[in-house]
């Protein structure tokens, strides 16, 4: 099918199909396979966060489990409940609430389930039997350790659960002694979720075995919801894990779910988001994608329509075509290789007077003059024998013969085509009589010119003189037509004018007399004088034709020499350039300035007076002076680099002044050396340079610092992590050889065991400490509003009643009542102030009488804390080290410590905005100050 002669509907279709179909199809296969993709990201992410829960959870109740073990195996604690002595029992295992904060409660009970001791104590435990409730009959069957599902305990109703324990006889392995009952609240539990996933990210809650929730965030509730009817926990229950989109009947809501049971445990967790918070970056990312295929589709239709009015305007451009042939007033013609005329337009019927019936079909030469007949018949036979020709493809000037015998002057542009073995001529003519009549006029017009007035064609050829070029050069006009207009041009300007971009006639313009060429004519006899050239550009039918009137400028060369002599006595370089930027005149000063010879300088461009770099500054404001030209006073002008011969540059001041002449606006620069001047400001530029480089290099270093401290952290929380659970090992078993073979060891043996438990004990500090540093960063920011003075007297009286001091040690401890109250994260700070009082507890122990102020004071940083101690102090000069992990300043024989606090002090008080410093000196004590920003 030929679309072109198709009706316009169909051809719309046509199009829309070929153009806008495919981008439809592969927009909404783009639209298909992102939705998708985004949805895949969306459904790993919370994949990701329950796997990650799962194994989380399992080693916190491992942990348990590991606590529960040691403490069940030990051979004291078996023998005392061997002996029925259940109140030293409670002895061992007093502490574990303390030592292990997750650890709520613990009981101890007699096989059948009766409570025989508890820690801490609570009223109404013991006595208490719990044969009956479901976790005891459970671990009581199994015989084995068994982690409970959620109940309520009797006396206080709080939501718990239990890790159960069965205490077996030491050498009579079947033999049960009772049960060790570890409990943690709920709340416990919902803190460990809270560290793996934040409110805003969406939920993550763990339910038991009956599909009791536990809440996901640390609550007091008394009352649980029971998941059951749940489906993902249904499926969780089962053992089985995985991630979808589900109903919640409870909280009626549609959420993006992943579940997985706690391996080895009767637990499950599940994760969760409200869909519209799972899917945002989904439903943002196709908003933007629809958005953008919404705007290709667009293109496409309109491109299509850009199509269809080509051809439409193809079609009309055509049909224009014929038009202009049958509406040209010049005659268009066509003949075949016989000679014989086939088409005849009304253009060709005004201009021969035939009419198309009269002259079809009779041969070319009716509308010739007798006299070309023979030639143009020689011709035509010459063209179909050789294929060469005299006019076809250019503009010939004939004579043509109308029907009334009268001839005129005639253009005919001529040219050929063939069609299969036979050629074809076609001819445009137009009748010049008037053009030649005109030709007259202008003749007649430049003799009556007071310039002489030359006429030269592309090649350089004079077409035509005035009498006044006869007079002005001492030529007859017959002696210079025909030839070349370098016969005008002494030797030495030929070149110039040759290169001059008016003699190039592709670009040449109208230029006024003065703003044209300045030369040498040569006059017949040889002499030479100075002339101003004006050109003038010709349209005409040969082509662009060149108008130049010459004027002799013999006088006006003599008072521009007074003008140089003026400008050799001024102070300042000078230099005259017009409005192309060319130097017209330069003074002596500016030889000496530039160190060229003025010879070297005139006709070149200023720009070899200006550097490179300052090139494209200064032809922009050279620019804007000439079309705004105005004086402008030494200081007000441009600034800018000169360039000496030799190539090197110095700083120079530039005024300009606009000077009327006939050539048009020249501009006079005066032009003056502030070498010294710049120096002095380039010396200022290259030290802010060095200053700006120096950030840029520092500002480089510290974002591959914090890189490299990110990397570190979390490096270092990895291996403290992992380093706890040998640790933990190293210490129980540690415990089990002090109980059971303490008496054994002499004496270096007891020397060298103290020393294994002093150091388990420093590590288990400085792995604490390290997770707590490696933390800082990771942890949670909440802004409140925190009491600065009730923190700092809450952080002394847990620290002094912790470490139980001396008794006959005094401490004074004061507090300003009017510290200011300050945002921030509650944690953070407690966590700093501890530190901070901690140091001072500890390096003011050796003082009989120690004080320790707390004040708010003003620096240049705003309002500032400070603690002041009397303790041992250091020396200054070490006083930035301070703060760097691992750093101390006095001997571990002097003062315990792992090298962390202020590390850990100083990074809390970075991420509130704030800034810490200490003053001190050795035996006047220390003074630490900080600052929380807002």
């Amino acid at each position: 099918m030929d679309i072109k002669k198709s009706p316009p509907g169909w051809r719309m279709a046509v199009i829309f199909a070929l153009v806008v179909l495919p981008g439809i199809i592969i927009g909404g296969y783009s639209y298909y396979k992102l939705y998708h993709n985004l949805t895949d990201q969306a459904f790993n992410r919370r994949n990701s966060t329950v796997q990650l829960a799962s194994v989380l959870i399992k080693e916190r109740f491992d942990r348990v489990y590991d606590v529960g073990i040691s403490l069940a195996t030990r051979v004291k604690f078996r023998n005392l409940i061997i002996e029925n002595d259940w109140e030293g029992a409670r002895s061992i295992v007093r502490d574990i609430p303390t030592n292990f904060p997750f650890i709520n409660h613990l009981i101890l009970m007699d096989t059948l389930g009766k409570a025989m001791q508890n820690a801490p104590s609570i009223d109404h435990i013991i006595g208490q039997d719990f044969s009956n409730t479901q976790w005891f009959r459970n671990v009581k069957q199994a015989k084995k350790p068994l982690l409970s599902n959620i109940h309520h305990r009797t006396s206080t109703h709080e939501p718990i659960i239990a890790y159960v324990f069965p205490v077996w006889h030491r050498k009579i392995p079947d033999q049960l002694l009772g049960y060790l009952v570890l409990e943690m609240k709920i709340e416990t539990i919902s803190e460990w979720g809270m560290e793996m996933v934040s409110p805003e990210e969406g939920g993550l809650y763990l339910v038991d075995g009956k599909g009791l929730k536990i809440p996901e965030y640390t609550t007091t509730q008394t009352v649980l919801k029971n998941y059951q009817e749940v489906p993902p926990v249904q499926r969780v229950l089962k053992g089985e894990k995985g991630t979808g989109i589900y109903f919640n009947p409870l909280e009626q809501e549609k959420r993006l779910v992943s579940y997985e049971a706690v391996p080895e445990y009767p637990w499950g967790v599940v994760s969760y988001q409200p869909l519209d918070i799972a899917f945002a970056e989904r439903n943002n990312g196709m908003y933007i994608l629809s958005i953008f295929l919404g705007i290709i589709i667009l293109l496409n239709i309109l491109f299509a329509v850009i199509i269809l009015r080509i051809i439409k305007k193809h079609n009309e451009a055509k049909e224009r075509f014929r038009s202009l042939i049958s509406s040209s007033q010049d005659a268009i013609i066509t003949a075949n290789q016989k000679g014989n005329i086939l088409s005849w337009n009304k253009g060709a019927e005004t201009t021969f007077g035939y009419t198309a019936n009269e002259i079809i079909g009779k041969p070319l030469t009716t509308i010739m003059p007798e006299k070309f007949r023979k030639l143009h018949t020689k011709g035509m036979q010459r063209h179909l024998k050789e294929g060469s020709s005299n006019v076809i493809g250019k503009t010939v000037e004939l004579t043509g013969l109308h029907k009334n015998s009268t001839e005129f002057p005639l253009e005919l542009s001529l040219n050929t085509w063939q069609s299969g073995q036979e050629h074809f001529f076609i001819g445009i003519i137009r009748d010049v009589s008037e053009r030649k009549k005109a030709e007259g006029r202008f003749r007649d017009l430049m003799e009556s010119a007071p310039d002489a007035m030359i006429i030269i064609n592309e090649s350089d050829t004079i077409e035509l003189v005035n009498k006044q070029t006869e007079v002005l050069f001492g030529y007859r006009r017959e002696e210079l037509i025909g030839t070349r207009v370098e016969k005008l041009i002494p030797d030495p300007f030929m070149h110039s004018y040759q290169e001059h971009p008016t003699h190039n006639t592709k670009n040449s313009n109208a230029r006024g007399m003065g703003i044209g060429m300045e030369l040498n004519g040569k006059k017949k006899n040889g002499k030479e004088f100075p002339v101003e050239i004006s050109l003038s550009p010709l349209e005409t039918d040969k082509g662009v034709l060149i108008s130049a009137a010459i004027r002799d400028v013999t006088e006006r060369k003599k008072a521009e020499e007074r003008f140089r002599n003026l400008m050799e006595s001024a102070p300042d370089a000078m230099v005259i350039i017009n409005e192309s930027g060319t130097i017209e005149l330069v003074n002596k000063q500016t030889e000496a300035l530039f160190e060229y010879q003025r010879e070297e300088l005139i006709g070149t461009q200023v720009e070899e007076l200006i550097p490179d770099s300052f090139m494209h500054s200064y032809q922009e404001h050279r620019t804007h002076y000439t079309k705004n030209p105005n004086v402008r006073g030494m200081g007000i002008g441009m600034e800018l680099n000169g360039k000496k011969k030799n190539g090197k540059e110095f700083p120079v001041e530039i005024s300009l002044s606009p000077l009327e002449t006939d050539k048009g606006v020249l501009v006079s620069v005066a032009i003056r050396d502030v070498t010294k001047r710049k120096e002095d400001e380039n010396l200022i530029k290259e030290y802010n340079q060095k200053l700006k480089s120096k950030n840029e290099t520092l500002k480089d270093q510290k974002v591959k610092l914090e890189k490299a401290n990110e990397d570190l952290e979390a490096f270092s929380y990895s291996v403290a992590h992992d380093l706890r659970a040998p640790l933990r090992a190293i210490s129980g078993y540690c415990n089990l050889l002090g109980e059971e073979y303490s008496e054994t060891l002499d004496k270096e043996g007891k020397k060298m065991f103290d020393r294994v438990i002093k150091n388990t004990t420093k590590m288990g500090t400085l792995i604490d400490d390290i997770l707590i540093y490696s933390r800082i960063k990771r942890q949670s920011f909440t802004l409140t509003t925190l009491n600065m003075k009730k923190i700092f007297s809450d952080v002394f009286d847990e620290l002094l009643h912790s470490e139980h001091p001396d008794e006959d040690r005094k401490i004074t401890f004061k507090v300003d009542k009017t510290l200011e109250m300050v945002r921030g994260d509650r944690t953070l700070i407690v966590q700093a102030v501890t530190n901070i009082l901690g140091n001072a507890l500890k390096y003011t122990s050796n003082e009989e009488h120690a004080i320790i102020g707390v004040s708010g004071i003003l620096t240049e940083h705003g309002y500032t804390y400070r603690i002041k101690d009397n303790g041992v102090g250091f020396d200054a000069r070490f006083k930035d080290k301070v703060f760097e992990v691992f750093q101390r300043l006095h001997k571990e024989s002097e003062f315990e410590g792992t090298g962390i606090g202020l590390a850990i002090v100083k990074d809390i008080i970075n991420r509130h905005n704030g800034k810490i410093w200490v003053e001190s000196e050795l035996g006047e004590g220390s003074t630490v100050y900080f600052t929380i920003g807002t």
